[in-house]
C-alpha cells in the first residue's frame, strides 16, 4: 500500500514542458542586436528565426499548434499592390529583396502571434523586454562616452555624436527605445513604482541622446494617445478629459502668444531650442521636404508605384542631392508616404486599413474586459475620491477657516468653488482666448505675396546689407560684372539701393 505522501505525489499533474519559452526570451534579448549586419541586412536573430519557423511548421503540420493569420487581408492587398509596382522598378533586385523581407517578417509575425496568444498576459516577457531596453540604453551611453560625450547637455545638443547602441541607425535605436518605454507603461501593478520611474528616466534620456526628431514626435504622439486611452480605461468622464485637453491647449496657446507678440520668454525659448536637438528639426524638415518633392515627381510618372525599396535608388539632379557623394535619393522617412510612392495607392490604403484595424482590435479587447468587470475597483476608488474632495471643499466653503486673512486661510478659501467667481474666471479665459484667436487670424503673413507692395515685406523678396559701398548700379550688366555677380543668378532680379 502506498503511503499518503506517495499518493499525493502520484496525483499531482505533470507540468508540460515550455518549448517556446526559451526561444521567446532569446528573441527579446537579440531583437536590438542588428550589428554587425550580414548580407541582405540580416541580423543574428534571423538565424534562430529560421530554425524556429521550421519547428513551427512541423508543429502545425502535426496538429500540435493552432495557426493564426492576423491582418491577412491587408497583407495580401499590400502584396498585390507591391507586385504591380515592380513593373516600374528601376532596381528590380532591390524590389525583390524588399518583397522577400516582407514575406519573412510576416511569417515571423504569424509565429509570434500563434505562440504568444496562448501564453496569457506575457508579464515575464514584458519585464524582460524593458530590462533589455535599459541595457540597450546603457550601451548607447557607453558608446557616447567613448566618443567624448559625457554630459546630458551634450547628448541633447543639436550637434555631435548620436546614440546608436547596437543599431546602425539612430532613428532605429529611438524607435526601439520608444517601444520599450510604452511596454514599461503596461507594467503597472507588476513592477514597483520606483523601478518603473527609474527605467522610464533611463529610456527617455537615451531617446533624447539619439537626437531623432521622428522618435521624439512618435513618443509625444504616443503618450498623448496613451493618456486618452488611460483616461477612458480609468472611467474618467469624457467632459473631464476634454476639459483637461482644452486647459492645456489654452495654456500652450497663451504661452505661444506671449512669446511671439509680447516677447515674454523668447530668449529662454530660443536658448532652449538652439542648444537642444530640437534645432535639428528645421534642417531635417527642409531636407525631407526636398526628398518628398522629388518622390512626388516620380509618382507622377509612375502612379502605380516606383517599386518596393526603390525610393533610395532614384537618381536626382545635382541641386536635389542630399548625400554629398551620391547621385541617388535618400529614403522617404515616412512609412505612409513610402508605401504610396513605392507600392502604389492599393498598398497605401491597405496600410492605413491595418492601422485602423489594430485600433479596433484593442478597443474590442478593452470592451470585453470592461464587460467582465475589470477596472470596477479603480473606477469606484476614483468616484469615492472625487466625492470625498467634494465634501471637503463644501465644508471649507461653509466653515470659518477663511475669515482671518492669512496665507493659509486664503489658500483654503481659494480651493472652494464660488459661482460668481467661477463665472468671472471662465469669462476672463473666454475673452482672452477670443483676443488671441482674433489677433492671430488678422495677422499678415510676411511670406505670402512677398513681391507685392501691400505685403509685409514691402514688395522686396530679399534684403541685403553690404559692409563696402556699392559704387556701381547692380541693375546694369557692367555693375554686376564689376561686383562679381553671376548674370544667370541675377536674371529677372531688380535691385533698389537704400542708404
Amino acid at each position: 500500500m502506498p503511503g499518503p505522501d506517495e499518493g499525493r505525489a502520484a496525483a499531482r499533474p505533470r507540468r508540460p514542458i515550455d518549448r517556446w519559452g526559451p526561444y521567446l526570451v532569446l528573441a527579446v534579448a537579440l531583437a536590438p542586436v542588428v550589428v554587425p549586419t550580414g548580407p541582405a541586412e540580416l541580423a543574428i536573430l534571423d538565424a534562430f528565426n529560421v530554425i524556429a519557423l521550421v519547428a513551427f511548421t512541423v508543429q502545425f503540420l502535426t496538429g500540435r499548434i493552432e495557426l493564426k493569420l492576423p491582418f491577412a487581408a491587408g497583407a495580401l492587398a499590400i502584396t498585390v499592390g507591391s507586385l504591380i509596382a515592380v513593373v516600374n522598378a528601376e532596381n528590380v533586385p532591390a524590389a525583390m529583396l524588399a518583397l522577400s523581407q516582407d514575406a519573412y517578417l510576416y511569417l515571423w509575425f504569424i509565429l509570434l502571434v500563434s505562440v504568444m496568444s496562448v501564453r496569457g498576459d506575457l508579464v515575464g516577457l514584458r519585464i524582460a523586454w524593458v530590462v533589455v531596453g535599459c541595457a540597450e540604453a546603457f550601451i548607447a551611453f557607453a558608446l557616447l562616452a567613448q566618443r567624448g560625450v559625457m554630459s546630458f547637455g551634450a547628448m541633447a545638443g543639436p550637434k555631435g555624436a548620436r546614440a546608436l547602441g547596437t543599431f546602425y541607425d539612430p532613428n532605429m535605436c529611438a524607435d526601439y527605445l520608444g517601444m520599450s518605454l510604452f511596454i514599461l507603461l503596461t507594467l503597472e501593478g507588476h513592477v514597483s513604482r520606483v523601478l518603473r520611474w527609474a527605467a522610464a528616466a533611463i529610456l527617455f534620456a537615451a531617446i533624447v541622446a539619439t537626437k531623432s526628431n521622428g522618435g521624439a514626435l512618435s513618443l509625444v504622439a504616443g503618450l498623448a494617445v496613451w493618456g486618452l486611452v488611460r483616461a477612458r480605461t480609468a472611467r474618467i468622464p469624457m467632459p473631464a478629459v476634454a476639459g483637461m485637453v482644452l486647459v492645456f491647449g489654452s495654456l500652450f496657446a497663451a504661452g505661444a502668444w506671449m512669446s511671439s507678440s509680447l516677447g515674454i520668454g523668447t530668449h529662454a525659448l530660443q536658448s532652449l531650442t538652439s542648444h537642444s536637438f530640437v534645432a535639428r528639426a528645421e534642417h531635417s524638415s527642409q531636407g525631407r521636404f526636398k526628398i518628398w518633392r522629388q518622390l512626388e515627381a516620380s509618382l507622377r510618372k509612375a502612379p502605380l508605384g516606383i517599386g518596393p525599396g526603390n525610393s533610395r535608388w532614384m537618381s536626382v539632379t545635382v541641386e536635389g542631392r542630399e548625400r554629398p557623394h551620391s547621385m541617388y535619393s535618400k529614403e522617404a522617412h515616412s512609412d505612409y508616404l513610402a508605401y504610396a510612392i513605392e507600392r502604389g495607392p492599393l498598398a497605401a490604403l491597405a496600410l492605413l486599413a491595418l492601422v485602423v484595424q489594430a485600433f479596433f482590435m484593442v478597443r474590442r479587447v478593452w470592451l470585453r474586459r470592461s464587460r467582465g468587470g475589470r477596472g470596477d475597483n479603480k473606477a469606484g476608488a476614483l468616484v469615492a475620491g472625487l466625492a470625498g474632495v467634494s465634501v471637503l471643499l463644501t465644508a471649507l466653503d461653509r466653515s470659518e477657516a477663511g475669515q482671518k486673512l492669512s496665507l493659509a486661510a486664503l489658500g483654503l478659501r481659494g480651493c472652494t468653488r464660488r459661482r460668481l467667481r467661477s463665472l468671472a474666471s471662465v469669462a476672463l479665459l473666454a475673452c482672452g482666448s477670443f483676443l488671441i484667436v482674433a489677433v492671430g487670424a488678422n495677422r499678415l503673413d510676411a511670406g505670402r505675396d512677398a513681391t507685392k507692395r501691400a505685403s509685409g515685406t514691402g514688395g522686396f523678396a530679399l534684403f541685403g546689407e553690404s559692409t563696402l559701398p556699392i559704387v556701381r548700379d547692380l541693375n546694369t550688366r557692367a555693375g554686376r560684372e564689376f561686383h562679381g555677380l553671376d548674370e544667370e543668378t541675377m536674371r529677372g532680379v531688380s535691385v533698389v539701393a537704400a542708404i
